[in-house]
């Protein structure tokens, strides 16, 4: 691996500053990429470490194509993968076909048939690893502290109309206002939807409570 090319592109990503931020629920699911799948994007195969057999349980396989996935396991349930599908199916761990473009797809069944590795499933692995890590979800972990600044935030305001969870949030349409400063979300005639992707960062949850607390 060439470790020059991986700091420089990891300087370029940190030297792109974000003024909007797209919470749409069919935005992409990152802009920024996981300095990991870099890594292994920039890693010779005969370098690449084992693969994990199972993931909670479950035998895994990778698609390029989510119509090729649907059509070899038609019985399975598609998921979109953001951090609030994610979390959801953690409480659950049923079978699925997780949309993780524009990584790939990722299909998770208890008996699966085995093929060999590819580079895909290496950056697979890597991110499904991380999206499903303590780092992320643990008491401490990311979503979990965002979660609980944002309901105090919100219910502070009254801007809740509906039951939201980490990652998602349904709020009174009036708070649209926000889009105009950069969060950009789903206007429903009755509420306001906002979808994090998975590097929504801190700053901009420091800058939506400063807009709410002026406005």
């Amino acid at each position: 691996m060439n470790q020059e090319n991986l700091s420089q592109i990891l300087l370029d990503q940190m030297n792109l500053h974000e003024n909007s931020y797209q919470l749409t629920a069919d935005a992409p699911i990152y802009r920024l990429e996981h300095p990991g799948l870099v890594k292994t994007r920039l890693t010779s195969e005969a370098d690449l470490p084992p693969l994990p057999e199972t993931f909670f349980g479950f035998h895994w396989e990778t698609s390029s194509s989510l119509e090729e996935a649907q059509k070899k396991y038609p019985a399975l349930k598609v998921s979109k993968g953001k951090p609030c599908d994610l979390h959801r199916w953690m409480h659950s761990k049923t079978p699925m076909i997780f949309d993780f473009t524009p990584l790939g797809i990722l299909v998770l069944e208890v008996s699966l048939p085995c093929k060999n590795p590819d580079l895909l499933d290496h950056s697979m692995a890597v991110w499904f690893n991380y999206a499903t890590s303590i780092e992320l979800w643990g008491p401490q972990g990311k979503w979990n502290r965002f979660h609980e600044r944002l309901l105090v935030l919100f219910n502070r305001h009254n801007l809740l109309v509906e039951q939201s969870y980490p990652g998602f949030y349904r709020l009174d349409p009036k708070t649209n206002w926000i889009s105009s400063h950069g969060f950009v979300g789903d206007l429903l005639p009755n509420e306001l939807q906002i979808t994090f992707p998975w590097d929504f960062p801190l700053s901009a949850i420091v800058k939506l409570e400063k807009l709410i607390l002026e406005n």
